[in-house]
């Protein structure tokens, strides 16, 4: 598995420097203060080149020649979800950059209830984001899987503005069990498109 790892770790390496550069100035920029929102963007940009390793593989017969070799399908598959969940690690520290840039630049760190609650949701975000693009590019080709990406995850990422800012209209700030809620159901789209990938994985013609 740590070599299946290490081969999409170095494909997505020369992204990793303009994507966190340009994470944070959208962070800095349009987030308006708000820890939530710069843990979305920061959980947004990483998992969005997610994608880009499928598409490798897809087109150069990756997979076909791995299976052939004798590597066990579910170990494939299991590795493009690690790899996206890393993704959504490094899209959650791009986060608490964004927040300690915003602090240093406006003066003044969020409080730490608001920066917990906006924790949360970014790891919930990157978590559906991710586990929505391994799903989509398992059961359709990845070209299609782009777009199917795209519909989804910006539907992800307005869903949980909405439900974040409706509730801060409703309770004057977001309590902690929404994203706490938010966390859960993450988890469970995660276990969901993990055994539906593995299904579909495993009796795809390569």
């Amino acid at each position: 598995m740590n070599g299946l790892l290490l081969k999409d770790l170095l494909l997505m390496r020369s992204s990793v420097v303009p994507m966190a550069v340009l994470a944070v100035i959208f962070e800095v920029v349009f987030a308006r203060n708000s820890p939530a929102m710069m843990f979305i963007i920061g959980a947004a940009l990483p998992s969005s080149v997610a994608g880009t390793v499928f598409v490798y593989d897809h087109s150069s017969g990756w997979n076909a020649y791995a299976v052939s070799s004798g590597v066990d399908r579910r170990e494939i598959m299991r590795c493009k979800y690690v790899y996206c969940m890393i993704l959504a690690c490094v899209g959650i520290a791009m986060g608490l950059v964004g927040v300690a840039v915003n602090g240093a630049v406006k003066g003044g760190l969020p409080d730490p209830a608001e920066l917990a609650v906006g924790l949360l949701i970014g790891v919930s975000v990157a978590i559906v984001m991710g586990s929505v693009i391994c799903v989509a590019n398992t059961i359709t080709s990845p070209m299609r899987a782009r777009a199917l990406e795209l519909i989804l995850c910006v539907g992800t990422i307005m869903a949980v503005t909405i439900v974040s800012t409706e509730t801060a209209d409703v309770l004057g700030n977001v309590p902690l069990t929404v994203p706490a809620l938010m966390l859960v159901a993450s988890l469970g789209v995660l276990g969901v498109s993990y055994s539906v990938a593995q299904r579909k994985f495993a009796r795809k013609d390569l």
